[in-house]
């Protein structure tokens, strides 16, 4: 099982569109309208094998409403993982890939915001070397973030 990325497609964000999320991960559903904003280079689409299980999201697209303000010196990140495969294992090999990719490409910082309840997310950055740096409410909904942070090599 190997794992790369590749430019998102109208066709993989049409399926990102239709991937539904158990409560409390739900917040994460998209819709319809959000295919258009995958198609503008901010998304990446993870494949295991050449199969489409997930994608990568870096900058504005990845900022949660509320949530800290952009800084020059770090790339907002997040990982969505197609709701099917969420339990294989790929997070944290889908993390290590865009981990070392970002590094290739000359990020020297990195940040996410994932949802408080959202234990296995928070779980993973942690294992992938984040370290929680605070936490929000978010403006769309009042549900409570945790912000972690994690410094790439140069």
């Amino acid at each position: 099982m190997t794992l790369s990325l590749a430019p998102m497609t109208v066709d993989w964000a049409s399926q990102i569109a239709d991937w539904r999320y158990e409560a409390p991960l739900d917040i994460y559903n998209p819709s319809l309208d959000s295919v258009g904003a995958m198609l503008d280079g901010s998304h990446l689409a993870i494949l295991d094998d050449g199969e489409f299980v997930g994608f990568v999201c870096l900058g504005v697209e990845s900022r949660v409403p509320g949530g800290p303000e952009p800084r020059d010196d770090v790339t907002d990140v997040g990982i969505g993982i197609r709701p099917d495969v969420l339990s294989e294992r790929l997070g944290t090999r889908a993390g290590e890939l865009v981990l070392e990719t970002l590094q290739m490409a000359g990020h020297t910082a990195l940040r996410a915001s994932v949802l408080a309840t959202n234990e296995r997310s928070i779980r993973l950055a942690v294992r992938l070397g984040f370290c929680e740096t605070g936490s929000f409410l978010a403006s769309r909904d009042g549900s409570r973030f945790v912000v972690l942070e994690r410094e790439l090599l140069a």
